[in-house]
């Protein structure tokens, strides 16, 4: 056999190569703490957006339909006087 491999009868795997495993090998991006408070941030930031009196942020990239526009209008003008 040659120098630096090691083989099971297979293919010959060179030593030191790390074959793929669990990711739990790597490393973390942040300590626990770290990432319970960039978590807390989040969720603070999404319900503040969604209190109540907040209209839903539309995304830039959805284009609304015009029957959506004229639905809305026409609602809008039903319930206008109504309590």
């Amino acid at each position: 056999m040659d120098e630096g491999y090691e083989s099971d009868g297979a293919t010959p795997v060179p030593q030191g190569v790390r074959i793929k495993g669990s990711n739990s090998q790597k490393k973390r991006a942040y300590t626990p703490e770290q990432r319970k408070v960039s978590v807390q941030k989040n969720l603070r930031e999404r319900t503040n957006s969604r209190r109540e009196g907040n209209q839903p942020q539309r995304l830039a990239y959805k284009v609304v339909p015009e029957e959506q526009i004229r639905l809305a209008k026409k609602i809008n003008a039903t319930f206008k006087h109504s309590i």
